[in-house]
């Protein structure tokens, strides 16, 4: 056991003295080839196709969370995935738009400030 022990703090030494980088701290801005929202009353959903040099990914947003519904090699591997689910929105009753120069920003973190707001009541 106390090799292991041994073997685990030697390997993971290292990475603790590592410099982070200001820039890895920064929110990550998508810009996804598709972007369609489908709207209904005050519900809002979104459908997008990201892609790189891998191929792509299809994502659906419902309540906030994202889901991946299809994945491709090819670049236009992905679009029967979001024609299919804007296609089903659609017979229900949703409108939906395609929307150009659309950016999102995710944060690689959550704030800090924020569970430290919640403590000052």
């Amino acid at each position: 056991m106390k090799t292991l022990l041994y073997i685990f703090l030697v390997f993971q030494a290292p990475a603790a003295f590592c410099a982070i980088n200001p820039d890895d701290l920064k929110p990550q801005v998508i810009e996804p080839n598709v972007y369609v929202v489908c709207k209904q009353n005050s519900v809002v959903r979104t459908i997008r196709i990201e892609r790189d040099h891998n191929g792509c990914e299809a994502k659906y947003t419902k309540s906030g969370v994202d889901r991946i519904i299809g994945f491709g090699r090819s670049q236009n591997a992905c679009q029967p995935f979001l024609d299919n689910v804007r296609g089903n929105l659609e017979k229900a009753d949703w409108a939906c738009r395609s929307i150009k120069n659309a950016k999102i920003t995710a944060a690689l973190r959550p704030a800090e400030s924020d569970s430290s707001s919640e403590n000052n009541d």
